[in-house]
């Protein structure tokens, strides 16, 4: 398989503390990999350094075997990433938002792509109601159609099991195991081991910054 991501030597502290300790890993296209950890230990901090969102001390992340640059626009499409803050806007309409979200990465035909995730999601009856209105469980749809709706090459999920009611974990699963399928990349962070033993392929931890290899299927 073609390697998608590598994160080489990942070093990352605030202030004395040390949260990501010289961690390398790397992920191929049509990979699944599941990452635990306690509250603290790093896992979030990962997902924001290997999207690009933040900055590593030291180390270095490679897609497609060239190193990206924080906040590099052209590197960022081919993410989709959804993390642990809201990523939507409440006070827009569903429709509104990933309409918003089509205009950002340019995908053609918009309407056709937004009505066959959020049918996918079971949100499209609710494309004109105002986020805000909408249940926790439903927002989390809302935002996994937005990181999904352009088709992303590598996607990266931090605890998105969380909120979702007993459908929705059904519905995100079969949609982890169909982006797996389509070649995509799938890193997910998550503490539920039933989550992760239902949708996983291989299962490392980071334990005082490091990255310590579990099990592979």
């Amino acid at each position: 398989m073609n390697e998608a991501i590598y994160a080489e030597n990942i070093s990352k502290s605030y202030g004395n503390k040390i949260i990501l300790d010289e961690l390398s890993l790397k992920v191929a296209y049509g990979e699944m990999i599941c990452i635990s950890g306690v509250n603290g230990s790093g896992k979030s901090t990962l997902i924001r350094i290997l999207s690009g969102l933040i900055k590593p001390d030291s180390g270095n992340i490679f897609i497609d075997g060239n190193q990206i640059v924080t906040n590099n626009s052209s590197f960022r499409k081919k993410f989709g990433v959804l993390l642990d803050s809201k990523m939507i806007y409440e006070n827009m309409s569903v429709s509104e938002n990933l309409k918003f979200s089509s205009a950002l990465y340019n995908i053609e035909n918009p309407r056709k792509e937004i009505d066959s995730i959020t049918k996918i999601l079971g949100i499209y009856d609710f494309l004109d109601t105002r986020v805000k209105n909408l249940s926790k469980g439903f927002k989390k749809r809302t935002e996994l159609a937005k990181i999904l709706l352009h088709k992303p090459k590598i996607i990266l999920l931090d605890e998105p099991e969380i909120n979702l009611d007993k459908n929705s974990i059904k519905i995100l699963k079969e949609i982890i195991l169909s982006e797996r399928k389509r070649g995509a990349a799938v890193i997910l962070c998550t503490h539920s081991e039933e989550f992760m033993s239902e949708v996983g392929e291989r299962f490392v931890s980071i334990d005082n910054g490091e990255l310590i290899t579990s099990k592979s299927k």
